[in-house]
């Protein structure tokens, strides 16, 4: 039967949700723009906002007689409490007393979802109760915060459920990993018997050894050795069953097996096995490794860079090193982490530096991107050199940081080839000839090489900068807004002590693009316009003090132009502003929330 979600959210709260609570992404920003830091403008703290009042009506939407009403009010309890909001506990004895009266399925969940987000554990047996009642769904929610509140009377239901003698798969996985976590001794026989069967389903047998090896810590060596053994194709969950067996097990046996499954084909069972030898000793995958380290698998690469972190021979700075230029992201920024971390010790320094020279000067893209970060967080500027070359790769990862990393080591005689790049590569666009990057990646790289010559107040580049700021619908500059956006922060630098009124004009200009609504012209970019008021700032433009009045905030803004603009008012005047607010924004419209009227315009 097809049950309506607990959680159900109009579009624009499901938008706002998942925007507000989707993990961070696993990508390394390292390499950045320093017009966004410099200078660094003062930041509004965000906090969520509740309207007070809430409580009260979401109590009352959970007494009504009607389905819907009960099911959002549960929603709502439990969304605020994951956002923070205070005095919730006071919801737990109305939700339990709702629970009681409620018929509806999807109501009852939304209901028991929100109790375990409050960690109601007062409720765990009226919840125990209710996981009885044959519905799994309920169940699948219950259980598991009972496992975690260990709530003892659970385990003789999970117990029985475990030992049936054809046990349904519904409901069996769900004991499995409760018997599990609350370390049930009760259920070693069985779940030994269930992994040592081949009868048994392949999700079955692994998650009674996983359960099993957090149970037992010592004495299944024997069990093990037995899957272990097991070579074949078909053999994967056996041996994978064997490393979660041992997966707290020390002695010398269990090391010995552990160190026969870190070499298994299978990334997954080599994975298993190197993890739990690393937290035992990282010695102990030392007579393994040359047979390990050629294994591409991410997991076990990381791990293999967890050993080479921990025992830091040459010979391992070295591998570390090579695995600069790994195919996945994650192991080579790793082992770049881990390099700079070695680094900060002299006696390691210099090898280091070496090897990543080494990297820096080989063939592979990965190898030369993320060696070019290495050196440069270690002011290597002897790469420079390199790094000029690199300019030209037609690898965007290379060409791209080798800009960001030029600007990073601002070596004085890099500044001439920097800037015949730049002249060559945007005469080539003018032309629209064919490039070696790709529309994006070009304006990231011109972007860092105007950054690193405005920074570093080469005078020479001033006038193809300027060429860079205008917009293309005005110029014909084909230059992208990243790129326009670094002419507009650039030119501060080079006009700072002596300012252009040509410049002041344009800079003013790109500020105040409102664009034509009756010709459908676009208004300016947000980063040129903050750029500009930047720029007039540092430059010390009183003249264009009232336009830069006209975008700027009373107080540190959430948009970036007004704080940019008062910062320059700042830098002119010296009208300091006003130290950072707390600023509360809404989650959004809520199933029920009390009225406010709008006030009238003053």
């Amino acid at each position: 039967m097809n049950r309506p979600l607990p959680f159900l959210l109009s579009s624009s709260s499901f938008l706002l949700l998942s925007v507000l609570i989707s993990p961070a992404q696993g990508s390394d920003e390292v390499v950045g723009s320093i017009m966004y830091r410099s200078p660094e403008l003062p930041h509004v703290t965000q906090v969520p906002k509740f309207t007070e009042g809430l409580t009260p009506l979401w109590l009352k939407g959970l007494a009504r007689s009607e389905a819907e009403s009960q099911r959002q009010a549960a929603f709502s309890i439990a969304l605020a409490h994951r956002f923070g909001m205070k005095g919730l506990e006071t919801t737990v004895a109305p939700l339990a007393q709702a629970l009681d009266r409620a018929e509806d399925p999807g109501v009852q969940l939304a209901i028991v979802a929100a109790l375990v987000r409050l960690d109601a554990r007062q409720t765990a047996p009226k919840l125990f109760q209710k996981a009885q009642s044959g519905d799994s769904d309920l169940r699948d929610l219950i259980e598991p915060a009972l496992a975690h509140w260990d709530y003892r009377p659970a385990r003789a239901v999970w117990l029985e459920r475990l030992g049936q003698p054809e046990p349904v798969r519904a409901g069996l996985l769900l004991a499995i990993r409760a018997l599990g976590q609350v370390r049930e001794a009760g259920a070693i026989p069985r779940l030994r018997e269930l992994v040592l069967s081949r009868r048994s389903p392949a999700p079955v047998r692994l998650e009674a050894a996983r359960a099993l090896g957090s149970i037992r810590t010592s004495g299944s060596e024997k069990d093990a050795r037995s899957l272990a053994a097991d070579d074949t194709p078909q053999g994967i969950v056996a041996r994978l069953a064997a490393a979660a067996l041992l997966r707290h097990h020390a002695g010398a046996e269990a090391v010995g097996i552990l160190q026969q499954l870190a070499t298994d084909a299978e990334p997954t069972v080599s994975a298993a096995a190197l993890e739990r030898l690393i937290e035992i000793d990282p010695k102990l995958v030392l007579p393994v490794l040359p047979r390990v380290y050629p294994n591409p698998d991410a997991k076990v690469q990381l791990h293999v860079l967890d050993v080479l972190d921990k025992l830091p021979t040459q010979e391992h700075l070295r591998l570390l090193a090579d695995r600069l230029d790994h195919e996945h992201p994650k192991v080579r920024n790793t082992a770049r982490r881990y390099l700079r971390q070695h680094a900060a010790r002299p006696a390691e320094r210099d090898y280091i530096l070496q090897q990543g020279t080494r990297l820096l000067n080989a063939a592979g893209w990965r190898g030369q991107e993320q060696s070019a970060i290495l050196l440069v967080s270690l002011d290597f500027a002897q790469a420079s050199g390199r790094l000029v070359e690199l300019l030209s790769s037609s690898r965007p990862e290379a060409a791209v940081t080798a800009a960001w990393a030029l600007r990073r080591l601002a070596v004085p005689a890099t500044q001439a080839p920097a800037l015949a790049y730049l002249r060559r590569y945007y005469e080539q666009m003018l032309a629209r000839e064919r490039l070696s990057l790709s529309v994006d990646d070009s304006d990231q790289q011109l972007s860092h090489l105007v950054q690193f010559l405005g920074q570093s107040r080469y005078e020479p580049s001033a006038a193809l900068i300027r060429q860079l700021l205008p917009r293309q619908v005005d110029s014909g500059n084909p230059a992208g807004v990243e790129t326009r956006a670094a002419a507009a922060w650039a030119l501060g630098f080079l006009n700072e002590k002596k300012p252009a009124p040509l410049v002041i004009v344009a800079l003013e200009k790109r500020l105040s693009d409102l664009g034509n609504p009756s010709t459908r012209r676009l208004p300016e970019d947000m980063r040129v316009r903050r750029q500009s008021a930047i720029s007039l700032g540092r430059m010390k433009a009183s003249a264009t003090l009232d336009s830069l009045r006209r975008f700027s905030s009373k107080s540190a803004s959430l948009q970036p132009l007004g704080s940019a603009c008062g910062w320059a008012i700042e830098q002119i005047t010296g009208e300091k502003l006003p130290p950072p607010d707390i600023v509360e924004y809404p989650l959004g419209r809520w199933f029920l929330a009390p009225f406010e009227p709008t006030k009238p315009d003053q």
